[in-house]
């Protein structure tokens, strides 16, 4: 997936990213040389703790950058 639109994470718009069915995600932002792996094995995918976990986990590398 590319990123058409800045995301609310902080992620630009030309990030790449993807998920899968156990809540993997993974970003990279090349623009910032900025990457992220978020790993679990839980299922149903979009487990509301597992999912708003990476958010958080994004949005504070993120905004590490700001620092």
């Amino acid at each position: 997936m590319v990123n058409d639109e800045d995301a609310p994470t902080g992620r630009p718009a030309g990030a790449l990213g993807w998920a899968g069915l156990a809540n993997l995600f993974y970003w990279i932002d090349r623009k910032n040389g900025l990457g992220g792996f978020w790993a679990t094995q839980i299922l149903p995918f979009g487990d509301s703790a597992s999912f708003g976990s990476y958010l958080s986990f994004e949005e504070k590398a993120c905004s590490s950058l700001l620092e």
